[in-house]
């Protein structure tokens, strides 16, 4: 009874231990695309309609001003809101804007990844395929909603393809269900994206 007891001690401690070391590698890669990103997004010309705009209504919300009601908006107003924190963490400024589509924009690299690795594709070779995917796609890479509603489209794939072969878990299912439809409130014609994550759902 004593030894089965230490087993199971020290498995913990070993479990414990391997997801550590997952975190780090997990925070690591993210920095590193983080890293890669910043430096074509940084330096970018401001070229994009949609990143003025989308500035435009962050700025208006960060002053108190209400869409609809306060200014017009042609877009739903959620990817807006979300900039607006970038907003007033950074300053009232555009690269505050920059920095949240380095984060988005790595997210979608580092959920391309893991997608491939939970497919049992060498790790490796899905890194080689990630980097493969920026350098040919970095041109059209931006931080907008179409690009966010492909960033939950992944997150609810990886999900999905994690889940394969477990007992439904009808808690998690409605989550995943409220976290597609979520992709209505960045812009009103995302139905690309519902699709999509209705096929895994």
């Amino acid at each position: 009874m004593l030894m089965h007891i230490l087993d199971i001690s020290m498995r913990n401690k070993i479990e414990g231990k391997m997801e550590k070391k997952t975190v780090l590698k997990n925070i690591g890669l993210f920095f590193i695309f983080c890293l890669m990103v910043s430096g074509y997004v940084l330096t970018m010309e401001l070229s994009s309609l949609d990143e003025v705009w989308v500035y435009n209504f962050a700025r208006c919300m960060v002053n108190g001003l209400l869409p609809y009601k306060d200014f017009s908006i042609i877009i739903t107003p959620l990817f807006p809101m979300i900039s607006s924190i970038f907003l007033r963490i950074f300053g009232d400024q555009m690269v505050s804007l920059r920095i949240f589509g380095i984060i988005q924009i790595s997210a979608i690299l580092f959920m391309n990844f893991k997608i491939l690795t939970s497919l049992k594709i060498n790790k490796w070779g899905a890194f080689a395929s990630t980097l493969l995917l920026y350098f040919v796609y970095n041109d059209i890479f931006w931080f907008d909603y179409n690009w966010l509603a492909l960033l939950i489209t992944l997150v609810v794939l990886y999900i999905e393809i994690k889940s394969l072969g477990k007992d439904v878990n009808y808690k998690k299912e409605i989550l995943l269900g409220i976290l597609v439809r979520t992709c209505d409130t960045y812009k009103a014609n995302n139905w690309s994206s519902f699709s999509i994550c209705i096929c895994f759902t």
